[in-house]
């Protein structure tokens, strides 16, 4: 039997350690972003803690929520994306293949996300 573990339920735990649910628009929003890497390949590419990680700090930046990139979102002093257990590197990297998505949909562009390959 294979067992997969999506993006969906890395986000609702560390969302639920870190009492965001006050916070319900980054939830339901976090999750629509989530929905859309689903149709790319960031979701073959990144493990889903990753995906979950960086759809949090998206949706936050988006929706002016403070987060741990300004220092106010903390947690036995851990910033946020320690409950998902990502790295700042892990996380920054994410966030910018997701941002580049993005940008490419709002393009008019396919969403695919997997790096071009090299010209021979």
């Amino acid at each position: 039997m294979l067992q997969t573990i999506g993006p969906y339920d890395p986000l609702a735990s560390a969302l639920k350690r870190l009492n965001c649910s006050s916070y319900g628009d980054l939830g339901i929003s976090a999750k629509s972003l989530i929905e859309e890497c689903l149709q790319t390949t960031l979701c073959l590419e990144f493990k889903p803690h990753c995906i979950a990680a960086g759809s949090v700090a998206i949706v936050a930046e988006i929706l002016e929520v403070q987060t741990a990139s300004t220092g106010l979102l903390q947690m036995n002093e851990k910033v946020w994306w320690h409950k998902f257990e990502v790295s700042p590197e892990q996380l920054h990297e994410v966030v910018q293949r997701m941002r580049g998505m993005l940008t490419r949909k709002a393009d008019g562009k396919p969403a695919l996300c997997h790096p071009p390959l090299p010209k021979s």
